[in-house]
């Protein structure tokens, strides 16, 4: 007897910078579950190069129906090209994804299967992290799997890796969606998630194998970065969430990081930070 599954949305956003081969890559990890998306929106963040434009339009054609396309006309960044996308995702569950990375073929029907028996708001999951080739692996990011863990970490780190989410549109826009919070508009959804006092978790097992390396760990150095850093944790202090311990610590061991070279930065990251 084969299992009934509820209709979802896929959530993604791309732009011109995307390599089309990882575009590729990624809408072929979807078009392969095991439980195919009643719909894909695909936010395009801006005009896309002809190149990406082809993939896209060849994953359109080979699947009619499937694809909602939103083509921006300048790019407006990840927090509102999301948003956008998500006003236009027509069921209540939505999975994100993002264009560069691939999901494993049986992640939808893991989801939906603990979403609906636990009814819960937001479920994410664990990734490996890779380079060039998923057999390339350099570490896996290890999130807590229970609310009250969950919520926990979130007082030091971002508790969901975001690329594995799937959450209930309702809850979400009920926050106030995406907000413009440059390099962590998840993490600062994650926290008034918390605050709300939705229903979280995540699962146990891999879901996504996300692209990862040293262009990841060169963005997470220098001023900008601490500028950002620093306000990400100020705003969460303000909204309650943080103590004054949690910001001192926060704070410290990230401007730390970012300050570091990037060999010894690469080291920290995947010897310390992952698994």
């Amino acid at each position: 007897m084969m299992t009934e599954y509820p209709k979802f949305s896929v959530l993604m956003s791309v732009y011109i910078k995307e390599r089309p081969e990882y575009l590729q890559a990624s809408l072929n990890s979807l078009v392969k579950q095991t439980v195919l998306p009643s719909e894909i929106v695909l936010v395009e963040d801006g005009p896309l190069s002809d190149e990406l434009n082809q993939v896209v339009e060849k994953f359109d054609e080979a699947y009619p129906k499937l694809f909602r396309i939103k083509k921006l006309s300048k790019n407006k960044g990840l927090g509102k090209a999301l948003n956008i996308g998500l006003l236009a995702c027509e069921n209540e569950l939505v999975a994100r994804m993002d264009s560069d990375d691939i999901a494993v073929e049986n992640r939808f029907a893991i989801q939906l299967t603990t979403m609906i028996r636990e009814d819960l708001d937001i479920y994410g999951g664990q990734i490996i992290e890779f380079t060039n080739d998923i057999k390339n692996t350099l570490a896996k990011r290890i999130v807590p799997l229970q609310n009250n863990k969950i919520i926990k970490f979130a007082h030091k780190r971002n508790p969901f890796n975001h690329v594995t989410v799937m959450f209930k549109k309702s809850k979400i826009q009920m926050l106030g969606s995406y907000r413009t919070k440059p390099g962590y508009e998840d993490y600062d959804l994650w926290v008034r998630a918390i605050i709300a006092g939705l229903k979280l978790k995540n699962d146990p097992g891999i879901l996504v194998y996300v692209r990862a390396g040293e262009d990841m760990v060169n963005r997470r150095g220098g001023i900008d970065y601490i500028k950002s850093i620093i306000g990400m944790r100020m705003n969460f202090f303000k909204l309650g969430f943080y103590t004054k311990y949690d910001l001192f610590v926060t704070i410290s061991t990230s401007t730390l990081s970012a300050i570091l070279p990037t060999k010894i930065r690469y080291l920290f990251y995947y010897k310390v930070l992952r698994k």
